[in-house]
């Protein structure tokens, strides 16, 4: 059998989170899940913790976890509601170069707005991705959200296929933000699933 390799490389190991395998994320909705619907073990009466496809979702890939707090909030600047952001660390980025760590926005222009859900900003933000991933020849790797996590998520990151077989820099995810109400801060917490 071949054995196939995923590798995520920083000069910058020690500060980051490691991705981990997705397997190690399973949500406690599935965990606490018993495997049939009444007392008897009857073939019948599985739920969904007896659905392999269901199960394969939640051990199949890795998660990028986010190394840092960052605080999302809403103001008004020059007559306009903007959305904000600060790192929420006691970290200066400017003595890491190239770490790619944080968020900024990206470029509206690159999108349609009837891609944005009504519930979102229209601007789209970047997570900005420490890590170098790369696979064997002719494999590549399918980004998305973390699959049936059962969480209501602040984020939407854009699913993509990036051929990490030949990509060799940091592959950066493109967000969307769930709006904010008046006055209210959200926290994108270290640890979580990006």
């Amino acid at each position: 059998m071949f054995q196939k390799t995923i590798i995520f490389k920083s000069k910058y190991n020690n500060l980051l989170l490691h991705p981990v395998p997705i397997k190690k994320l399973v949500p406690d909705w599935f965990k606490k899940l018993k495997k049939y619907w009444e007392q008897s073990h009857s073939l019948q009466n599985p739920t969904a913790k007896k659905c392999m496809p269901l199960l394969d979702s939640f051990t199949s890939g890795y998660a990028i976890l986010n190394s840092i707090d960052i605080v999302f909030w809403s103001e008004i600047v020059d007559n306009e509601k903007r959305i904000q952001w600060r790192i929420n660390e006691n970290i200066n980025l400017d003595d890491y170069p190239d770490i790619n760590l944080g968020i900024q926005h990206h470029n509206l222009n690159q999108i349609n707005n009837s891609f944005v859900r009504e519930n979102e900003y229209i601007v789209p933000f970047k997570f900005l991705n420490p890590w170098v991933i790369q696979t064997p020849k002719n494999y590549s790797c399918l980004f998305l959200n973390p699959l049936n996590s059962g969480e209501d998520r602040r984020i939407r990151t854009i699913d993509a296929i990036v051929e990490t077989d030949n990509y060799f820099s940091q592959v950066n995810f493109p967000f969307f933000l769930k709006k904010l109400e008046d006055e209210e801060n959200f926290i994108l917490k270290k640890g979580e699933p990006i």
